[in-house]
């Protein structure tokens, strides 16, 4: 039985991509909806697998709800799952053609905001109609927002964390 073990090359990576996903995040907070979470994790669940894009994920969600000050499940947790899915999406289309990555980067988006929607109906008794209503034109600008960055930097992202796996950890 062979242990898996992280290289320290592959350890910073993850620890830098953790950070960007989080730094480009809070950077554009003030602007709603606009990011470039989408496009990312759907790279990272590509280019990494499922275990390590959810760990960076997992990382990123953390620390946005520790700065935030909103580490409350019901903040939290739809947003974990949110992302979670995401990447089940990015990691099952990632051999996929690129209008197809984009058709599911809008899929992913709407179902990031309706992770909230349902727990919020689920546990706060929010009427989940009147709370989707409110948000759609959140809604739009993200699926607008995925569009957009995944359309030009999906394939970019993708081969600078294809290149660095081939020069720093698969040698």
């Amino acid at each position: 039985m062979t242990k898996s073990r992280i290289k320290t090359s592959e350890l910073a990576l993850l620890a830098m991509l953790t950070a960007i996903l989080f730094v480009q995040e809070t950077l554009l907070s003030s602007l709603p909806n606009i990011q470039l979470s989408v496009v990312l994790i759907m790279v990272y669940a590509a280019t990494l697998g499922i275990p390590k894009a959810t760990l960076v994920m997992t990382l990123h969600v953390l620390l946005d709800n520790m700065i935030w000050g909103s580490l409350n499940p019901l903040t939290a947790c739809p947003m974990w799952l949110g992302w979670f899915i995401l990447i089940l999406i990015g990691f099952a289309l990632k051999k996929a053609p690129l209008p197809i990555i984009v058709t599911g980067s809008v899929i992913g988006s709407l179902i990031y905001c309706w992770c909230f929607a349902l727990f919020n109906y689920l546990f706060m008794d929010i009427n989940i109609v009147a709370y989707i209503t409110a948000d759609i034109l959140f809604e739009i600008l993200m699926c607008c927002s995925s569009v957009v960055t995944v359309m030009f930097l999906y394939r970019p992202a993708e081969r600078l964390i294809n290149k660095y796996y081939e020069n720093h950890i698969n040698k």
